[in-house]
Parts: C-alpha cells; structure tokens; sequence
C-alpha cells in the first residue's frame, strides 16, 4: 500500500507537502450485521468471532511465526533457505502451510 499507484502519483505531484501520512490502526469487516476487527495478533484471532476454532489456532501459529521470525536466525526461517527463496513465495508458503493445512 506504501509503494502504491495512488502514493507515487502523490509523491510525483508535490501534494504530499499539504498531507500528514499516517499508519492506519486496523481494518474492520462487516459480517452478520456487526463490524469486527480483523485479526492483526495472536491474541485477536483468538478472540475474534469471524474464524471457527481450527481457524483460530492456525491465525494463532502464523502469527507467532511472524512475530518469532527473525533474518540472522535459521531455526526461524522452519527450513527454509530465505537467501534463494523470494520473499513473496516465502509468505505465500507459509500463509498457505498455516492456513489451509
């Protein structure tokens, strides 16, 4: 989102001078009538009525990858050798490992 169309047109235009970028602090569903939190933290997916109990636990184990992963640190990388392995593949393996396994 950072590096998107409608930020580089921004930038490219000079508008950027009369704006204050700021981090956005969640996003929201609409689901059954109510708004709810997206899950953002382990914490939340466990206490987030918008996944089942398998859902949970498997939000619950990605989460704690991200948080736990670190680049200096193989045992974090799950076997992974992230030097020959793109980024956007790496992420994809793992959303679809926790998720959908």
């Amino acid at each position: 989102m950072a590096n998107g169309t409608l930020v580089r047109v921004l930038i490219h235009t000079s508008v950027t001078k009369y704006l204050n970028f700021k981090a956005v602090d969640g996003s929201y569903v609409f689901n059954k009538g109510k708004v709810h939190k997206v899950p953002a933290t382990d914490v939340e997916a466990l206490k987030s009525p918008l996944m089942g109990l398998f859902e949970k636990c498997r939000a619950c184990k990605f989460f704690i990858y991200v948080q736990d992963y670190d680049d200096n640190d193989p045992k974090s990388h799950e076997g992974m050798d992230v030097t020959k392995v793109p980024a956007k593949d790496l992420i994809s393996y793992h959303l679809i490992l926790f998720f959908f396994h």
